[in-house]
Parts: structure tokens; C-alpha cells; sequence
């Protein structure tokens, strides 16, 4: 099919497409779909637009491949979203889209930039073992679910700035090659950050962790900040390598501080920070830097991390 057009369509029943080739664009931006919008294994070779789309019942794009840009945003999905194993090689934009079912996209591969900002999840939210080659943008988006990615990889910057995820958060044996940004993100639930790999700066600037924080077996490769930070729960930092300086100034654990066998390779600041619970650091290691607890040392910028950085902004320049 080339060159189909059905902005703002209504299609009464299921809208079977499964397999389709699309050798133009595909524009279905602001069409309804009442019944289930089938689109599974289909290939999009022009650009597809479904922004502002709304399905009412499932939609399923799994398989599918984008070969050029895909625009979802602010487009409405009422039943599940499936797009598990789909491929998106050039951009792929769902910002501002609401998926009010489970959204799913386990192993789903993203070329280019993948863009999920102000995003609404209100159930779960699936991208276990997903591939982000571009920038993938998910700041001030809501998980209302549990938010998995085990095992997802972020070939370029990771941004969660100020997300909510209401639900458990699992980000366990993640790669993370460029900035991971989570400063100031809200973590209502269980955080799990288990042997996850941080090549580049992690900032979690400010974020709040209610329940517990694990970060058990992580590795932080270019520099760590957890400045301002609040762990309600027990933070788990277990066997965590920190290669770049650990910065936890002025953070708040209120429940236990694990960092036994932790390796902290160009110091770490805890200055500033409060121990509520029990502060334990049985067999950690300090090979370069300072390991410090001054009570009364601030920085200028009171999340503590680099200067060049803006206050509250929980990345790296």
C-alpha cells in the first residue's frame, strides 16, 4: 500500500493490517480505532503517523518495523499496546501518548531517539530487554504500574528526570553507556538497579526513594551523584563499584545504609548526609580519594554535585 491517508478516520470493528507493507507513508494521525487495530509484522517504509490516534481496543504492533520516523504522540490507548520485538530505525515519538493498559515492549529495538516524555503508563509498563541505540527520553513521565527494563540497554543518554513511577521500578543488568538522568524522579515503590552497568555519569540528584533501593552489585563507571537525595526505605549498595567519585552529600537515609564490600575507587563524599538507621560499610574498599562524613561541609550547590552542573539537575553537563 502506498501513500495511505486516513487522518482522522473512524473504523468500526477490528482494522486488520497485520503483515501489511506500507511503501509510502501511512497516516493515521487522529483516526479512532473502536475495535482491536491490528498491525502486527506489518513494515512501514514511509514515515507513520498515528499521533493523536486513539484505540479503543487493543492495539498490536508487535514485530512490526518502522523504517522511518513513527509518531505516536498524544495519541490515547485504552486496551493493551503491544509492540514487543517491533524495530524502529529512525525516530520514534510517543510523548505526551496515555496508555491506560499494559504497554508492552519487550525486546523492541530503537535505532534512533526514542522519545517517551510526559507519558502516561497507568498499568504496567514493559521494555525488559529492550535496545535504546539513540537518546531515549522518558523525563516527567508517569508509571502508574510497575516499570520494567531488566536487562534493557541505553546506547545513548538516558533521561528520567522527574518521572513518577507509583508502581516497582526494575532496572537490574541494564547498561546504561552514556549520561543515565534520573534527577529528582519519585520512586513510590521498590527500586531495583542490581548489577546494572553506569559507563557514564549517573545522577540521581534530588530523586526520593520511598521504598527500598537497590543498587546491589552496580557499577558506576564516570562518577556517581546521589546529592539531596531521600532513601525512606533501606538503601542497598552491596558490592557497588563506584570508579568515579561517589557524591551522597546531604542525603537522608531513613532506613538502613548498606555498602558492605562496596569499592570506592576516587572517594566518596557523605557530607552532610543523615543516618536515620544503621550506617553499615563492613569490608568496603577506598583505593584513591577521601571518604568523608563532615557534618557541617555544603557546597554552593547543595545537591553537591558538579559545579558546572544546574542546581537540582541530578546529570552531568
Amino acid at each position: 500500500m502506498r501513500n495511505v491517508r486516513f487522518g482522522g478516520a473512524t473504523f468500526i470493528g477490528d482494522a486488520a493490517f497485520g503483515g501489511a507493507t506500507f511503501t509510502g507513508d501511512a497516516r493515521f494521525g487522529g483516526a479512532t480505532f473502536t475495535g482491536n487495530a491490528r498491525f502486527g509484522v506489518a513494515t512501514f517504509a514511509g514515515t507513520a503517523q498515528f499521533g493523536g490516534a486513539s484505540f479503543i481496543g487493543d492495539a498490536r504492533f508487535g514485530v512490526a518495523k518502522f523504517l522511518r520516523a513513527a509518531s505516536f504522540g498524544s495519541a490515547t490507548f485504552a486496551g493493551s499496546a503491544q509492540f514487543g520485538d517491533a524495530a524502529f530505525a529512525e525516530n520514534a515519538q510517543f510523548g505526551g501518548a496515555v496508555f491506560a493498559g499494559d504497554a508492552q515492549f519487550k525486546s523492541a529495538t530503537f535505532d534512533s531517539n526514542a522519545g517517551f516524555a510526559d507519558v502516561t503508563f497507568n498499568l504496567r509498563a514493559g521494555f525488559r530487554a529492550a535496545l535504546f541505540g539513540g537518546e531515549a527520553r522518558f523525563r516527567d513521565s508517569i508509571f502508574g504500574g510497575d516499570a520494567a527494563f531488566i536487562g534493557a540497554a541505553f546506547a545513548g543518554d538516558a533521561c528520567f528526570r522527574h518521572a513518577t513511577f507509583s508502581g516497582g521500578s526494575a532496572f537490574d543488568e541494564v547498561t546504561f553507556a552514556h549520561r543515565a538522568r534520573f534527577g529528582g524522579a519519585a520512586f513510590a515503590g521498590g527500586a531495583g538497579f542490581d548489577r546494572t552497568t553506569f559507563t557514564a555519569y549517573a545522577g540521581f540528584g534530588r530523586a526520593t526513594f520511598v521504598g527500598d533501593a537497590r543498587f546491589g552489585g552496580a557499577a558506576f563507571g564516570r562518577g556517581a551523584g546521589f546529592g539531596s537525595a531521600t532513601f525512606a526505605g533501606d538503601a542497598w549498595f552491596d558490592r557497588t563499584g563506584f570508579t568515579g567519585r561517589a557524591e551522597f552529600g546531604n542525603v537522608t537515609f531513613a532506613g538502613d545504609a548498606r555498602f558492605d564490600s562496596a569499592a570506592f575507587n576516587d572517594g566518596a563524599l557523605f557530607d552532610a548526609a543523615t543516618f536515620d538507621g544503621e550506617a553499615r560499610f563492613e569490608g568496603t574498599k577506598l583505593s584513591g580519594g577521601d571518604l568523608t562524613f563532615d557534618p557541617w561541609r555544603r557546597r554552593k550547590n547543595s545537591d553537591l554535585q558538579d559545579n558546572a552542573r544546574p542546581a537540582g539537575d541530578g546529570s552531568h553537563p
